[in-house]
Formats: structure tokens, sequence, C-alpha cells
């Protein structure tokens, strides 16, 4: 869910997966972002850097997928890590439409960059359902009834303001380091 605690949807999201996980609780799998926050320099230009790193256990697949983007949302860098279940297909394809549907729903960056976060929060609610919805149809008709899911967890940073949005299981850990 975006942001904060909001009523449940009328249906569950799939990104949680169609099909119960298998995987064992080992820290062999896992998928990362770090975000380096510096202070942004003085042409306005976003002055975030940030990496990614992944590792793939035992399993025969990666299922994770991370997406970094810092353009087309004014100054905010947008950051993702999809926990994949059951398979590749539904991590693949949130990696290329979740960001779209993000930008789209947050019109281009501008209502991040008014700082209503109850509109940032509804925005970012519809981006996930919308979202949600075209995969469930292009995973039945185009992959075939694929049973595969994931999480979704997303960063929006940027202008003094970190924004997260996810579903699923996956976690935000946030420290500050001198």
């Amino acid at each position: 869910m975006a942001l904060l605690s909001l009523p449940s949807p009328q249906r569950p999201l799939r990104f949680g997966g169609g099909v119960s996980a298998c995987r064992r609780l080992t820290r062999r799998w896992c998928s990362a972002v770090t975000v380096d926050a510096a202070s942004p320099p003085a042409d306005g230009i976003s002055g975030i850097r940030w990496g990614s790193s992944t590792l793939q256990g035992a399993g025969s697949e990666m299922e994770d997928e991370v997406a970094l983007r810092s353009d087309g949302i004014f100054g905010f860098t947008f950051a993702a890590v999809f926990d994949g279940h059951a398979g590749i297909s539904s991590v693949m394809f949130l990696r290329d439409e979740l960001y779209k549907e993000c930008v789209n729903s947050l019109q281009g960056g501008i209502l991040l960059s008014i700082k209503n976060f109850n509109a940032v929060n509804d925005a970012l609610t519809k981006a996930f359902e919308n979202v949600d919805g075209r995969l469930v149809t292009w995973l039945e008709q185009v992959q075939n009834g694929d049973e595969s899911g994931t999480t979704a967890t997303v960063t929006l940073l940027g202008h003094d303001a970190l924004i997260i949005s996810h579903v699923g299981d996956s976690q935000v850990v946030l420290f500050l380091y001198f």
C-alpha cells in the first residue's frame, strides 16, 4: 500500500503472488538498493548517488529485480525492489510498467513538487492498483495463466522528502551515517 496504512482494497493486489512461495528464509536471496543522498548542487540537478546489488541463492532462476530511475519525476529518484515468487514474469512486467504508472499518476511529478502528501498517497495507491489490474490481465491473457507474483517496494527521494510505497512483505531500512 502507498505511504501510510490505507483501507483495504476491494480485492487483494496480485503482487504478493498467486501461489504461496516455497522460499526458505535465508540471507542468500536478496536484492538491495543503496541511495546516498548528498546535498543537492547549486544548479538544481539532483545530487543523489545510487546503486544496487542483487545476489541469487541456490534457486535455478533469479526472481528479484531492481529498478532505478532519476528522470521524469521533477528531481526525485525512483528506486524499486521486486521480490518475485514462483517465476519471473510478474517481476519483469512491473520492472517495466510500475515506474511509468507512478509517473503518470503523479502527473509527471507535479504532485511531488507541491508536497500535498494526501494527493501523493492517493496517486500512488491508484498507480499500484492500475498496474496490478494490468498485470493480472497480462498474466491471464499473454502468459497463459502464469501464477508468478512479486512484492513491490518503491521509494521516491528528493527535495527533502522520502516517500515509500509498497505492497507485499518486503521492507525498507533507513539509516544515517556520519
